[in-house]
């Protein structure tokens, strides 16, 4: 008799055992199963990549305008604006008979630290543009060294072959112009508008 209870104890505890064993693995497989789910998140995401400016200053040229705008014939000047860290330039196409005119122009970019920082890696970057009909071609902005040591400059170029024939409203581009101060990437903007013939 006594060993028929101890096998009937053994017999239970064995199978309580069993159950506990059982009920973990369900949770288990319950958890892995809603740790692995995929999970699909709709929505907008907005990066703050605002940059901090560029300590630069462009010096005034020659005729008082902020860029060089030598041997553009086909081009009017019609006004710079700089404030903070951006610069504009607005052209207009004149009544010239020329149909392809070549824009060339260029500013400069005084390093401006206080620090005696110097402006590493330079680069340019298109950032918007329009250009109806393909009006323009061959544009580029690029700057001529890449590299500004303190007080010193470095030149931003434009150049682009306008066929004013197939203008249909102005051109426009604007550049970010970045370099690299102690692993800390600043800018300053660059914007061009050529508006087309009045009338």
């Amino acid at each position: 008799m006594k060993k028929y209870r101890l096998k009937k104890r053994n017999y239970i505890n064995w199978i309580i055992v069993l159950i506990f064993i059982m009920i973990a693995l369900i949770f288990v497989n319950i958890g892995y199963s809603l740790w692995s789910t995929r999970l699909n998140i709709f929505g907008n995401v907005t990066l703050d990549l605002n940059r901090p400016h560029l300590d630069v200053s462009v010096p005034i040229t020659q005729g008082g305008r902020y860029i060089s705008f030598e041997n553009n014939e086909g081009f009017d000047f019609i006004k710079d604006e700089y404030s903070g860290n951006s610069l504009s330039t607005t052209l207009r196409v004149s009544g010239s008979e020329m149909v392809s005119n070549s824009l060339r122009l260029s500013f400069g970019m005084r390093n401006l630290s206080k620090t005696d920082d110097m402006y590493m890696e330079g680069t340019v970057k298109l950032i918007d543009y329009s250009n109806n009909n393909s009006a323009a071609s061959n544009v580029s902005g690029y700057l001529a060294r890449g590299i500004i040591e303190s007080g010193e400059s470095d030149v931003f170029n434009f150049s682009a072959d306008i066929d004013t024939d197939m203008m249909d409203g102005s051109v426009y581009y604007k550049y970010e112009i970045i370099y690299s101060i102690n692993g800390i990437k600043k800018n300053f903007y660059y914007t061009i508008n050529i508006l087309p013939t009045e009338g």
